[in-house]
């Protein structure tokens, strides 16, 4: 009995061993495989999703972004996890941690708004260019300046630290406020001085550049002094509320300077540089220049210094350059022929560097206007109005009679062409000479000669 007892133990030891044998180990969860996270742009507290295998929502994982900074798991399903993002996460790698073990999940980019320090002016024309100086700006991103009263801003260009904006037609002096991801700030305030003013600039041969009345010519006041080097290619640049030009030096081989005369300090700075033939600077802030015979250049309104050929014209001369906005082209005029000398009206498209040409008869001088409209000067005779598609005539605006007509500018404000007429030869007499556009009404005004004028409409 007793043996038949220990062999009935001994068979239920060696069933249990057997089954304890044939009984599977359980194995501790495996670490979530084929981890993904599209590369997004979110906000603080906003949710992200991280898909992969093998979730549980019994086990406890860390998702960590840039700096070691936790995000808060708000849903755990076998494919899926759902985390917020946390206040203080910056823009880098999101990483999951899973028992010692972690692995790169993919990169974020943490929405901020800007930081702004300060605007670039507080005191400006409708038109004028506003920069917006910080840092956290993104160049693909949708940004909204507003001006008083809800009028918003044209940009022009957004880089890293700035946004360069059009301060509109209507705007009012107040508040600046900027828009982005839905949030809005008040970022500064402006002083719309003299809205819709013309200010008119003239320079005096080797000296200075002083400020006009429109209305009269009457000096109002001289601007800066400029010495006894002459100054040429006269332009108004909106970027600094400058005058820019260049300013010769040396008789043999003349030297160059690219000038700049703050119209508001009347500070002169100046910067070496090669000789361009023509300088146009548009509304937007931008500089273009004419390489005599050969093609027209992008120059840093700063410095001067040459960005880019944006098209090769040829070996004709190429004058009379004028912006038209509408179109975002340059147009002027091209002479070839040396016996009987032909001209075009050449066109660059500014984008795409295409030129073309179209025959025309010669015109003194061109003005195009911020409404896009073209007029253009017959020597000893006229003012008429041009198609800026093709160069003709679609009407006469005024006859200004036998004294030669020069230094042609708009003013936007009186809807005005004005220029110097000169009369007389052994000792020549000038008049300012104003043209309404709309009535072809002619007024002259005796006054002294200048070299140039410029207009800051």
């Amino acid at each position: 009995m007793r043996k038949i007892l220990v062999v009935l133990l001994l068979l239920g030891v060696m069933v249990s061993c057997s089954e304890d044998e044939s009984t599977p180990n359980e194995q501790s969860p495996e670490f979530p495989e084929n981890l993904s996270l599209i590369a997004q742009k979110v906000a603080a507290e906003d949710t992200i999703t991280i898909r992969g295998e093998h979730f549980s929502d019994q086990e406890i994982y860390t998702v960590t972004f840039a700096k070691n900074k936790t995000g808060k798991l708000i849903e755990t399903q076998s494919e899926v996890l759902k985390v917020q993002v946390p206040k203080e996460a910056q823009s880098g790698e999101v990483r999951l941690t899973y028992k010692n073990r972690t692995e790169v999940v993919g990169t974020v980019v943490i929405i901020e708004f800007p930081k702004v320090t300060h605007l670039s002016k507080t005191s400006l024309n409708t038109g004028d260019l506003l920069t917006i100086h910080g840092s956290g700006f993104l160049t693909d991103e949708k940004y909204t300046v507003t001006f008083t009263d809800s009028v918003i801003g044209a940009l022009q260009e957004i880089t890293e630290n700035t946004i360069q904006v059009v301060v509109p037609e209507n705007a009012e002096s107040g508040t600046v406020t900027l828009t982005y991801n839905g949030e809005t700030k008040e970022i500064g305030a402006i002083e719309i001085i003299q809205k819709g003013e013309t200010r008119l600039f003239a320079y005096v041969a080797y000296d200075k550049i002083v400020e006009l009345n429109p209305e009269d010519g009457t000096e109002i006041e001289t601007i800066a002094t400029v010495g006894a080097d002459y100054l040429g290619k006269l332009n108004y640049s909106p970027i600094n509320d400058e005058l820019i030009g260049l300013q010769s030096y040396g008789a043999v081989t003349p030297s160059y300077d690219f000038t700049r005369i703050h119209i508001t300090t009347g500070e002169v700075s100046r910067t070496e540089l090669k000789h361009y033939e023509d300088l146009v600077m548009t509304a937007e802030g931008k500089l273009y220049a004419y390489v005599a015979y050969d093609k027209i250049v992008e120059l840093n309104p700063e410095d001067g210094t040459e960005i880019g050929t944006i098209a090769t014209l040829g070996a004709d001369y190429f004058g009379k350059m004028v912006y038209a906005k509408a179109t975002h082209e340059l147009i002027g005029l091209q002479s070839y022929g040396t016996t009987t000398p032909g001209y075009d009206l050449t066109k660059i498209n500014i984008a795409t560097g295409e030129v073309s040409r179209i025959v025309l008869k010669h015109y003194e001088d061109l003005v195009m206007t911020t409404e896009g409209k073209l007029y253009a000067y017959v020597a000893y005779d006229k003012i008429v109005e041009l198609n800026p598609e093709d160069g003709s005539e679609i009407t006469t605006i005024a006859t200004l009679g036998a004294d030669y007509f020069g230094k042609m500018v708009y003013a936007k404000a009186t809807h005005e062409l004005i220029g110097l007429q000169s009369y007389g030869t052994t000792t020549p007499g000038y008049d300012f000479t104003k043209i309404n556009i709309a009535t072809g009404e002619v007024s002259r005004t005796e006054l002294k000669h200048y070299e140039d004028l410029i207009i800051k409409n």
